[in-house]
């Protein structure tokens, strides 16, 4: 069991010191050390300003640098942030001082053991890598490494939606991690594949509902707001018409969706366009749905 994850929240971006992440919505940012470091001490002075010498002090820690260093990271986080020198909204400049964030922000303690798998799993595998595979390699077992995805941490940080497994069942389950809270969204029938994400606004998840036995593909669509669900279904195989991939008992309205496929070997994606320029990419494994994009 190991401690806790720091990440703070500005105005719809999330900063990850761990990961050396800067992320908005499906735009993730890898950048240096040091210029994550300088983020960190003007976030953590809480709008108090910062003068320069406390972050050389703080950030090289008694590596004798020029004045340079420091006005390239500043320039590098300002343009990172789409924020201007002379009309700053997230870090002003204050002459002959240093510099302070303007900007309302959020820490929030993630435990690692909350974070999704997924995550996890991308900042170790670099050191685990070479290891894993000379000892798959010598005992002839070497297989697919997949990334288990049914954890999704959503956009602003503040949530994971995750699937939890019950004997021919499945609960979607929405955690805040600020406060702990488990919000169960949705009892039904184990799906073939568990896949989710949410969309970039952090209001819906699009999650998998796709049964074995069904000749179409059910992927739902939950606004979290008031937990009406749209219900998205297509046919498995092509040669099937439109209707028959529609279930006899549906009692629901038919919306007709525009929808493209593109077949990369024996993997493909469907791209399904929604109302409001909204479009959601499937991405699909040997025929079962495996992760979604919006």
């Amino acid at each position: 069991m190991g401690g806790q994850n720091i990440k703070y929240l500005i105005t719809g971006w999330t900063i990850d010191p761990e990961a050396l992440e800067i992320a908005k919505g499906k735009k993730r940012i890898r950048t240096q050390n040091r210029i994550v470091q300088v983020l960190v001490v003007l976030i953590e002075a809480n709008g108090n300003v910062v003068t320069k010498e406390e972050l050389y002090n703080k950030v090289w820690k008694g590596i004798v640098v020029t004045e340079n260093s420091l006005n390239k990271a500043i320039s590098e986080l300002r343009k990172i942030f789409g924020d201007s020198r002379t009309e700053p909204k997230f870090i002003e400049t204050i002459p002959k001082k240093g510099y302070r964030m303007l900007v309302e922000v959020k820490k929030v303690a993630i435990s690692k053991d909350d974070i999704p798998v997924y995550v996890r799993k991308r900042k170790l595998i670099l050191l685990f890598f070479m290891v894993s595979i000379l000892v798959l390699l010598a005992i002839g077992q070497y297989k697919n490494l997949e990334i288990n995805q049914q954890q999704v941490l959503s956009p602003d940080g503040e949530k994971i939606a995750y699937f939890k497994k019950g004997n021919g069942h499945s609960q979607l389950l929405v955690k805040n991690v600020v406060n702990g809270k488990v919000d169960t969204l949705v009892q039904l029938t184990k799906p073939e594949s568990f896949a989710l994400n949410w969309s970039p606004k952090n209001d819906k998840i699009v999650y998998n509902a796709t049964l074995p036995q069904d000749p179409y593909y059910s992927i739902n669509i939950m606004n979290l707001e008031d937990r009406n669900v749209l219900y998205i279904k297509f046919a498995k195989k092509e040669e099937n018409h439109a209707f028959q991939s529609v279930p006899e008992d549906l009692d629901k309205e038919l919306l007709f969706l525009d929808h493209r496929e593109l077949v990369m070997g024996e993997n493909k994606i469907h791209h399904i366009y929604l109302a409001n320029n909204d479009t959601i990419k499937v991405l699909f494994k040997k025929a079962l749905i495996n992760d979604f994009n919006w």
